[in-house]
């Protein structure tokens, strides 16, 4: 959607248009923080939303696992 809405907003190493199926990818990799560089932020609103999906990936990655640490430490009283 952020490319539809301001052009230009992610450049591509190979210089193709950011389809549906490469923003998936790029989603997948901000929130993994592996950090290619295949695909990169341009905008100043990109960036923002690749800071905000790798901080949220974490968060939830964190949440998770303390959710099933709190849910093996009850079942085992």
């Amino acid at each position: 959607m952020l490319e539809q809405a301001w052009p230009g907003s992610f450049h591509l190493a190979s210089g193709e248009e950011l389809d549906l199926p490469r923003a998936v990818y790029y989603s997948f990799v901000t929130i993994a923080t592996l950090g290619y560089g295949d695909i990169v932020p341009a905008s100043h609103p990109a960036r923002g939303l690749a800071i905000l999906e790798a901080v949220s990936g974490q968060m939830y990655l964190a949440v998770l696992i303390a959710r099933l640490v709190a849910l093996y430490a009850t079942t085992k009283d």
